[in-house]
């Protein structure tokens, strides 16, 4: 009886939202539906953005830089510095394959869709081709995975649901407050139990370097805005589909940029929209809702606080010129 008013209660919000064309609106909605984000809720009068791009020292790149070398330098020693300078050069290259490829044509008007900026869509496309050149260049990934995701895979990802520290967790009305819920719930050792860590579903794939199992989670909002059709949990074929399609994926990164920013905004108090550096960094490292938790809590202690960039991020803060020129 719970679940079917949570569920109903949900997608009354969601219809209401929905007329009101704001996807904003709606992932606030979603995370409105578990209760322990609810409660983390920043009032209005304490909300904060953050001014211009100012970001501390630079990251270092870590085990991306072992494949700048090999792709760009031939193995030389540089410096982080030089690393970032060899990533800027390589993104013409990469940003014309994706004009030929009609991609930076159709982010911009997805993103005009979900009401973010387009550069937030193509951004972490082009950094995955950059750090991770075979993003764009091996398609054998890709098909390995589209064979997968033809026979109607079953994910083990489904039976996280059903252990009984998630037991709270399958009430939740949408796929996003549910599946988070149950990361945070379960245990390590529960998920080696159950071959979770090795589950495909968890891993990245296509343009985009997406997982199904992100996909999945981004569910209800690509429904209620696209109009995709609800993905089962327990069977991630149709979220491999997604991932694996270079324009469908296209409303997968729109979504997930939707949800890192209301997570930000009504968890954090923080409005990051304008910052595709800090977006950038949430798609490369997850879990926005336990970020801006942990970023809530030290602002309280140091209201001045801000959240920082990653390598993934910063080489976008880097290139951002490049990237708004392409999608003008």
């Amino acid at each position: 009886m719970q679940r079917l008013w949570l569920t109903f209660t949900f997608i009354a919000l969601c219809t209401v939202q929905a007329a009101a064309a704001t996807p904003l609106a709606l992932g606030f909605a979603i995370l409105n539906q578990d209760p322990s984000i609810r409660a983390l809720t920043v009032p209005a009068q304490e909300k904060a953005t953050l001014a211009g791009n100012a970001i501390g020292s630079i990251p270092e790149i870590g085990t991306a830089m072992t494949r700048i070398r090999k792709s760009y330098a031939a193995g030389a020693e540089l410096s982080v510095e030089q690393m970032y300078s060899i990533a800027r050069s390589a993104t013409p290259a990469i940003l014309i394959e994706l004009k030929k490829r009609n991609l930076i044509e159709q982010a911009k008007k997805v993103a005009a869709v979900y009401g973010v900026d387009p550069v937030n869509l193509i951004a972490p496309i082009v950094t995955e081709a950059v750090f991770n050149p075979y993003s764009l260049k091996n398609r054998t990934q890709n098909v390995a995975a589209s064979l997968m995701s033809l026979v109607g895979y079953n994910s083990k990802v489904a039976e996280i649901l059903y252990q009984a520290q998630t037991s709270h967790c399958r009430s939740l009305p949408n796929s996003y407050v549910r599946l988070n819920c149950a990361k945070i719930s379960i245990s390590p050792v529960i998920l080696i139990q159950t071959g979770v860590f090795k589950d495909p579903s968890l891993q990245t794939y296509g343009i985009g370097q997406f997982s199904p199992l992100r996909a999945m989670m981004l569910s209800d909002l690509m429904f209620y805005v696209s109009g995709f059709k609800k993905f089962d949990e327990k069977n991630l074929s149709a979220a491999f589909a997604i991932v694996l399609d270079d324009d469908k994926v296209l409303h997968a990164i729109a979504a997930n940029t939707v949800m890192e920013i209301a997570a930000y905004q009504r968890i954090a108090g923080i409005d990051i929209s304008h910052r595709p550096d800090l977006i950038a960094t949430l798609y490369n490292i997850g879990n926005e809702v336990r970020n801006a938790t942990s970023l809530r809590f030290v602002r309280e202690m140091n209201p001045s606080a801000q959240p920082r960039n990653n390598y993934f991020g910063r080489y976008v803060f880097e290139v951002e010129d490049l990237l708004r020129a392409a999608v003008r």
